[in-house]
């Protein structure tokens, strides 16, 4: 399941230890139905296992939220899965702080 955190501006995502297909309703409601300007961190600390269509999910959220002045970063992610985002060039899209929140 998935935790969120909301502070004046800045919503706190964080992941549980799969993150795969089986949460892209839940992880799309985060930011659909959210007003414009927001702050999202996606907290990685936790994940384990990464899928090609949380990939996607990542992908989606920043088409959708590039469009609205909403900004995200991805935190804490560990050595494998911030190797598999520069292996799939999400590195380039996002902001990623491998240390904090």
């Amino acid at each position: 399941m998935i935790e969120i955190e909301e502070l004046s501006g800045r919503v706190v995502v964080t992941l549980p230890e799969e993150f795969s297909y089986r949460m892209y309703r839940e992880f799309r409601d985060i930011y659909q139905h959210r007003e414009p300007g927001v702050q999202y961190d996606i907290d990685f600390n936790l994940v384990k296992i990464i899928d090609s269509s949380a990939l996607g999910m990542l992908l989606l959220m920043y088409e959708f939220c590039k469009g609205n002045d909403s900004r995200i970063r991805l935190l804490r992610c560990n050595n494998r899965i911030a190797g598999v985002f520069v292996y799939s060039s999400i590195d380039t899209l996002f902001e990623i702080d491998q240390n904090g929140v």
